[in-house]
């Protein structure tokens, strides 16, 4: 799969650099990587949840819209968009480390993404592997909801990329924002 998505030499690198660490162990040693085709260096957490996140989004490529039949149209709406000089918006709503929107800004690159996060140490490598997109990228730490208020993550020893949130009144320390579409 690297092979076939990066290419001999670089599929190979980086298959060793993401797979090659004892992600059980939790050395805690960063993971950087060259990606072709994409700006900048990717971090990774020396963790199975940052590595199992760049395979399903980078590798598999899980946001790639190609095989769905409304990505022709979806693409019409994003030219036509361009062409009456609007900036696309795209909302990555539970951004994790910022894989998905990495993707999504290399999928369409006029377009302004808003990332929304809960976790405070995800946002740190959000913040990192999204730095050279500059003015097209808005971070925001907190979560979707269906109203406004607060959050607060419910299983945080679950890890990463399996946090869960919960309303709460209580908009104390811990408390999150709770964003609206």
């Amino acid at each position: 799969n690297y092979i076939r998505e990066f290419g001999l030499v670089s599929g190979i690198r980086i298959f060793q650099a993401v797979e090659g660490a004892d992600h059980a162990a939790g050395g805690g040693n960063p993971i950087k990587v060259q990606l072709p085709g994409y700006p900048g260096t990717i971090h990774l957490r020396d963790t199975l949840a940052d590595c199992s996140t760049f395979w399903q989004c980078l590798v598999q490529r899980q946001y790639d819209l190609g095989r769905f039949p409304q990505t022709r149209r979806l693409d019409q709406h994003y030219n036509e968009l361009l062409s009456a000089g609007k900036t696309p918006l795209i909302i990555d709503c539970g951004g994790n480390i910022g894989l998905g929107t990495l993707w999504f800004a290399r999928r369409f690159p006029k377009a302004r993404i808003v990332t929304i996060e809960p976790d405070d140490d995800n946002l740190e490598m959000l913040r990192r592997n999204t730095a050279h997109l500059k003015e097209r990228i808005t971070i925001v730490q907190g979560g979707i909801w269906d109203r406004h208020g607060a959050l607060t993550i419910v299983n945080p020893q679950s890890g990463s990329a399996a946090f869960r949130v919960e309303f709460t009144a209580d908009e104390g320390p811990g408390a999150i924002p709770a964003y609206t579409i």
